[in-house]
């Protein structure tokens, strides 16, 4: 709790230190005045409209001065907004053209290996079918006497 009040001091502090610093002199007069004479002239009037007239161009200067860092820091953040939406749009389309790439490559060895497999199959078949032609039907005994038969009908014919 005491943290508190004090930040709260502290706060109120610079306050009052940051109106004295953009009034600057007027304040001061103000409090001698309170505490001294309590009679106004013209003079003091005249005095205390200048005093309010230079503090009220000090505050105008501090807020142009302020609304150019302002207008500054914008144009600036718009720039690297800018930059930063330019770096991605290029940083996404490298990663699309890496991206078509990679896969028109996987495409292509996909289609390769497809090739090589069909090509395996076949080629197992017809082992798979030579195996088969050469020991079981050229042994069957009803087409080897087929066979001779034919060749001697072939063999009468011709002569």
């Amino acid at each position: 709790m005491d943290a508190g009040a004090e930040r709260i001091r502290q706060e109120a502090q610079r306050d009052r230190d940051n109106r004295d610093n953009l009034l600057g002199p007027e304040i001061a007069r103000r409090k001698r005045k309170k505490k001294g004479s309590s009679s106004s002239t013209s003079n003091s009037t005249v005095a205390e409209a200048t005093e309010i007239q230079k503090s009220l161009s000090r505050t105008q200067a501090l807020l142009g001065n302020e609304l150019k860092r302002v207008s500054h820091v914008a144009s600036s953040i718009d720039d690297d907004g800018k930059m930063l939406e330019e770096t991605m749009n290029e940083h996404q389309i490298m990663n699309v053209s890496k991206a078509k790439k990679a896969l028109t490559n996987l495409q292509l060895a996909q289609q390769r290996e497809q090739r090589y497999l069909t090509a395996s199959i076949v080629f197992f078949w017809l082992v798979i079918a030579y195996i088969f032609w050469a020991r079981v039907v050229l042994n069957l005994p009803l087409i080897d006497t087929t066979i001779y038969s034919i060749r001697k009908l072939f063999q009468k014919l011709l002569l």
